[in-house]
């Protein structure tokens, strides 16, 4: 009995054995789960006899995808800028004490030929207040001047005296906005001609040379139109009341322009032309001193011709080379052709020594053979001018003139009441601004 035992756990054992041996999947098809240590879930009871069967509420419809022809997103457009974002704001003060060593006197107006220093000993050339806004596509400009310089920008009316404090005054259209190739200016503007203008901090030399001061305009009023033709040629044309003026003092206008061409960053060449009537066209009658006609004034014209080349040949050293020629067809036999003529031209020269300090140079050479720029007469003059630039900060500028000018006729002032074929100045100019 007992081997018979022993013989059945022999046999049970080697049956489990076999099926431990089996895969585990096995067990999941024939092997009910091991009861769960969680409370059996109570059976559902059977619904109400009223009550319908529930069913699965309905699936969601997919989102229809948009119309073809439906409107796409609008890009956001940029807002315009406020004419206030677009303001650019500056201003300066320009002094200076100036030694002419022929003493002439009174100290004022003691510097001949000269534009702005005219006056002996400490001055003030001119307070600027400027105020801008760029076209896109409008803008406008004004640029006020008050100070012993601004009477060279006053007209003859003595009515308008006050626009002499006033260099720059226009509006501005630029019908393709900022990038826009063509750009209408109308009002007062400063000239096209000439290397140099009349903020002194702009040009090489603090005190202005005789080509600007005796050959060339000053200012126009009327309209101009700037086309940037390409990259690197730029036109300007213009019809204007004339030279300095702003009321017309004839019933005619000047015509002009300008072509620059610049080759490549370090070398421009401008060439520009202005013409048109000058005279007055009315005169006084030389006994009664009534108000006459100027008969033919308006067929007297005036011809400029100017040519500017502006060269860096290398990083600290600028060359400008400035040619202006000027004929006038006037009453009577003045000139070989019944024309007066005046010209000059004007060599400048800096070099940066470092980022503070420069020096400049100056040589020019202005004829007036029929007498036209002054009330001196026919003369001839050159000038030579050697400048020491300090740049004390980028907001301070001081400059150091020491100039010659002489002429073969004793137009400059010598002591009280003596003349001299030369005049010797030596000028320090400080310019404090803004930006």
């Amino acid at each position: 009995m007992t081997k018979k035992i022993e013989r059945a756990v022999v046999v049970a054992s080697a049956l489990t054995a076999a099926a431990w041996a089996q895969p585990r999947s096995a067990w999941a098809e024939e092997e009910e789960p091991p009861p769960s240590s969680q409370a059996p879930i109570p059976p559902v009871p059977p619904p109400a006899p009223s009550a319908a069967v529930a069913s699965p509420p309905p699936a969601a419809p997919p989102a229809a995808p948009p119309p073809v022809d439906a409107p796409k997103a609008a890009v956001p457009v940029e807002k315009e800028a406020a004419w206030y974002e677009r303001l650019d704001v500056g201003a300066f003060v320009d002094a200076y004490y100036a030694h002419n060593w022929r003493s002439p006197r009174p100290n004022e107006g003691a510097n001949g030929l000269r534009a702005f220093d005219t006056n002996t000993g400490f001055g003030v050339t001119w307070l600027g207040l400027d105020a801008a806004v760029a076209p896109d596509p409008v803008g406008a400009q004004l640029q006020l001047r008050f100070g012993a310089g601004s009477t060279a920008l006053a007209v003859k009316d003595a009515s308008l005296a006050g626009m002499g404090f006033v260099q720059n005054a226009n509006v501005s259209l630029r019908p393709g906005g900022k990038d826009g190739k063509l750009t209408l200016v109308l009002g007062k503007f400063d000239t096209l001609y000439g290397a140099e203008v009349p903020q002194s901090q702009l040009n090489v030399n603090y005190t202005r040379g005789l080509l600007y001061t005796l050959a060339q305009p000053y200012f126009h009023t009327g309209l101009r139109a700037d086309y940037q033709v390409a990259e690197q040629l730029a036109v300007k044309l213009l019809v204007v009341n004339g030279w300095n003026e702003t009321l017309d003092n004839n019933r005619g206008k000047s015509v002009g322009g300008q072509v620059t061409w610049t080759p490549s960053d370090r070398a421009a060449v401008s060439l520009g032309y202005l013409g048109g009537a000058e005279e007055d066209d009315t005169t006084k009658d030389a006994t009664t001193g009534a108000k006459v006609a100027n008969v033919g004034a308006e067929s007297r014209l005036r011809h400029l011709a100017d040519l500017i080349v502006d060269v860096h040949p290398f990083e600290p050293l600028r060359l400008v080379a400035n040619a202006t020629y000027v004929t006038q067809a006037v009453a009577g036999t003045s000139g070989p052709d019944g024309h007066a003529r005046w010209y000059g031209a004007a060599l400048y020269g800096r070099y940066a020594l470092d980022p503070s300090w420069a020096i400049a140079a100056r040589g020019e050479y202005v004829r007036d053979p029929e007498g036209q720029t002054t009330t001196f007469g026919a003369f001839d003059v050159g000038s030579g001018t050697l400048t020491l630039e300090h740049a004390v900060t980028k907001y301070m500028l001081i400059r150091l003139d020491d100039r010659i000018d002489v002429a073969d006729a004793p137009v400059f002032g010598k002591g009280l009441s003596g003349t001299s074929k030369s005049q010797l100045t030596t000028t320090l100019g400080v310019v404090v601004k803004t930006n």
